[in-house]
């Protein structure tokens, strides 16, 4: 049985994919055609995959830390950047 924790960690580690991804992709446009808006949103996925790898970090120190009151909060938080984040893949890979 999954644990709210568990879910937590695995939306993140979807979060920092569909981070990558971006980051991929909108790396590959800058190369071929180097405009401003292709570097901003490069820029913003690797911000994106910078917050997602930090994020993950400090979650797991968290939960040997047994702080609770959080996790749902932080489910909520997650799920809206995960949400966010398929959207923004979805319309770069259209």
């Amino acid at each position: 049985m999954f644990t709210i924790d568990d879910i937590i960690l695995l939306i993140i580690g979807v979060d920092i994919l569909l981070a990558l991804i971006l980051f991929a992709t909108h790396l590959r446009n800058y190369r071929a055609i180097p405009s401003r808006i292709t570097l901003g949103f490069l820029v913003f996925a690797g911000a994106f995959l910078l917050e997602g790898i930090f994020n993950l970090y400090f979650y797991n120190s968290i939960l040997q830390q047994a702080i609770t009151g959080l996790t749902t909060f932080h489910l909520a938080v997650n799920l809206i950047e995960m949400v966010a984040l398929l959207v923004l893949a979805w319309i770069t890979w259209k």
